[in-house]
């Protein structure tokens, strides 16, 4: 399935008042939920039938102590959101598969998981980039929550 240009480059508008961001000072739900996992610039899905789905419950597993740490994203139709990276050399467990995040790739993924993984990927390379204060240099410390 093509994505709807409307929607491109990621973008909340897709996902129709049904995702609500985490924000701060607010006290992170336990870790469960759907699992944005991204590996390079592919989000691992779950296979269904005609589509794919997030991983859901608790951190899927199969994934070892490859799995990075977990980021609360927000809330997507009242269910937490969860986000961890995979190293590009981490086997994808069975019963999962890669699907790029990429539209000219040929992604298969909705618009939705589009949007959501896109979001995923961003602020996966923004802690991956950031950690440094630009300012003066010392080492940025993750905030509880």
């Amino acid at each position: 399935m093509t994505p709807l240009s409307v929607y491109l480059p990621f973008n909340r508008d897709c996902l129709r008042g049904e995702f609500t961001p985490a924000k701060d000072g607010v006290t992170p739900p336990e870790p469960r939920g759907r699992w944005l996992i991204v590996q390079e610039q592919a989000l691992v899905v779950v296979p269904e039938e005609s589509a794919v789905r997030l991983p859901e419950g608790e951190a899927p597993k199969g994934f070892g102590e490859a799995l990075g740490r977990a980021h609360w994203l927000g809330w997507w139709a009242g269910v937490p959101c969860w986000i961890a990276g995979l190293p590009k050399d981490a086997p994808i467990p069975e019963g999962f598969r890669r699907e790029t995040l990429v539209p000219m790739q040929g992604t298969r993924l909705p618009d939705d998981l589009l949007s959501l993984g896109g979001m995923a990927m961003q602020l996966l390379h923004w802690e991956g980039t950031s950690r440094h204060c630009p300012r003066c240099g010392a080492p940025t410390e993750r905030l509880a929550g």
